[in-house]
């Protein structure tokens, strides 16, 4: 099952900006976590996979990436998700097919 993922908005300069990933919901906050927003809940996100990561764009504020990778060896592969409205919605990106066994370091 997916884990629950916090990440910081890199590109918020107060440093208050958060987004929380718990399951299939995105949660955000602008106030350093005193409150919570429910944002956009994901399609259908793969269950069971090796690493799940919550990227924030450093350059821009709201801009996210969701990553869904597997073991290397599954034949299963996994959509790259990005949010650009501060995680109200969440879009397939569509080209990337090939997420088996990746890890991603940087946006």
């Amino acid at each position: 099952m997916i884990s629950p993922l916090l990440a910081a908005d890199r590109a918020d300069p107060r440093g208050t900006t958060f987004y929380y990933l718990a399951f299939t919901t995105l949660f955000y906050t602008h106030d350093g976590g005193a409150t919570w927003h429910q944002g956009a809940s994901g399609p259908n996100f793969p269950a069971f996979v090796a690493h799940t990561q919550l990227l924030s764009n450093p350059a821009t504020m709201g801009d996210l990436w969701l990553v869904f990778t597997r073991n290397a060896n599954d034949l299963q592969v996994n959509q790259l998700y990005h949010l650009t409205d501060g995680g109200l919605t969440f879009a397939a990106v569509t080209g990337v097919t090939r997420l088996r066994g990746r890890r991603v370091s940087r946006v």
